[in-house]
């Protein structure tokens, strides 16, 4: 009879375990958003391996930005970055936040952003896939998707 109980209580424990580990972890929609209409995909490499270029306007046009040394967003002249934190997905980065612009933010994976040139007059969002990683382990890029022309819904 202590065996029973004995295995009835690792059982439990196991049980137990499983489904607080399967809840405590910080993962996203098992459904993920599909992207929007004109989203591009790129693998961008840091300062380091590459630096990676992605201009805010179609034919290498207007202001650029790429990721630093140290894994920040950073651009040109005139570009400017905010994070709207952990999102979904791409199609998930809507609204403008009121304030908090930088000319450089650190690139965080499952994070969206908007990328503002000049004033207000040309706007991206981005969606961080994930990092890129060497075999060595450390991080050389990320994963992006972005979109070109997006006018804020809290702009229209």
């Amino acid at each position: 009879m202590y065996k029973l109980k004995y295995w009835n209580v690792v059982a439990l424990l196991l049980t137990v375990m499983f489904f607080m580990s399967a809840c405590d972890q910080d993962e996203l929609n098992d459904n993920p958003i599909p992207d929007p209409e004109g989203t591009v995909l790129v693998q961008m490499r840091n300062r380091d391996y590459g630096r990676t270029e992605v201009y805010m306007e179609e034919g290498n046009r207007g202001g650029w930005f790429y990721i630093d040394s140290g894994n920040n967003f950073t651009g040109s002249a005139y570009v400017s970055f905010i994070s709207v934190g952990r999102v979904n997905g791409l199609k998930d980065v809507r609204n403008l936040p009121e304030y908090g612009w930088s000319e450089s933010v650190a690139v965080v994976p499952h994070n969206g952003y908007f990328v503002r040139y000049g004033s207000g007059s040309s706007y991206m969002r981005i969606y961080i896939v994930d990092y890129i990683v060497s075999t060595g382990g450390g991080i050389i890029g990320a994963t992006v998707k972005y979109q070109r022309g997006f006018i804020p819904e809290n702009l229209q």
